[in-house]
C-alpha cells in the first residue's frame, strides 16, 4: 500500500491558507489570528460633470436594494432521547435603503444587499450585505462600501452561520465579493452619468 507524501499534504494544507491579492482600493484589517479581512472598498471617482446631490440620492435609491434574505441551514436539537437533525430558515435584514441623509453636507449612508454568485461548483448561492457611504466632496463622487459581509443562502445540513466578514484567504471568496460590490458601484455611476 502506498502512502501519501507528508510534503504534499503540508503544501495542500498551506495552500488553503494563502492570501488572495486584492485591488488597491480595498482596505483590509487583520483579525486576531492574523487573517486578512475586507474592511472597505472605495469606488470614489471624479466625474466629467459633478451631479447635484439630489441626483446622487435618486441614483442610490434606484440602484441599491436592501431586500431581506432567507438563509436555510441544518439545525441539531438535543433531546433526552438523543439528537434530532432538521432544517430551519431565518429571514435576515431588509428594510429602508437610507440610514442617514445630510443634505447640507451632501452625504448619505445606505444599506444594501446584492447577489454574491455561487461556489465554484455552482451549488451554493451567496448573498452580500453592505453599507454605502455616498456623497459629493471636493469635485468627486464618494462611493465607499463598508461593513461588507457574505452568507450562503443554503448551507445544507450544516448550521448556517449567517452573514460574516469576508476573508482574503484562498476560498474566502474575496474577489467574488469584490466583483459584486463593483457591480453595485457601477450601477450608481451609470445612473449619475445619465
Amino acid at each position: 500500500m502506498r502512502r501519501g507524501s507528508p510534503l504534499l499534504l503540508t503544501v495542500a494544507l498551506l495552500g488553503g491558507c494563502a492570501s488572495v491579492q486584492v485591488p488597491p482600493n480595498v482596505q483590509l484589517f487583520q483579525r486576531g489570528d492574523g487573517a486578512g479581512m475586507i474592511e472597505a472598498i472605495d469606488f470614489s471617482y471624479i466625474p466629467e460633470k459633478l451631479p447635484e446631490f439630489g441626483k446622487l440620492k435618486l441614483c442610490v435609491a434606484q440602484s441599491v436594494q436592501n431586500d431581506s434574505t432567507v438563509l436555510h441551514g441544518g439545525k441539531t436539537i438535543y433531546t433526552p432521547f438523543g439528537t434530532v437533525t432538521g432544517r430551519e430558515s431565518d429571514v435576515v435584514g431588509g428594510g429602508s435603503v437610507f440610514k442617514y441623509i445630510d443634505d447640507e453636507h451632501q452625504q448619505l449612508v445606505a444599506s444594501g444587499t446584492a447577489s454574491g454568485g455561487t461556489d465554484p461548483l455552482g451549488i451554493v448561492s451567496y448573498k452580500i450585505r453592505y453599507q454605502l457611504q455616498a456623497g459629493l466632496q471636493g469635485g468627486s463622487v464618494q462611493l465607499r462600501f463598508s461593513d461588507i459581509k457574505q452568507a450562503a443562502t443554503d448551507s445544507g445540513t450544516m448550521e448556517n452561520s449567517g452573514f460574516t466578514p469576508v476573508g482574503t484567504w484562498a476560498g474566502g471568496r474575496a474577489m467574488k465579493v469584490y466583483s459584486a460590490v463593483q457591480m453595485e458601484a457601477e450601477n450608481v455611476k451609470a445612473c449619475v452619468a445619465r
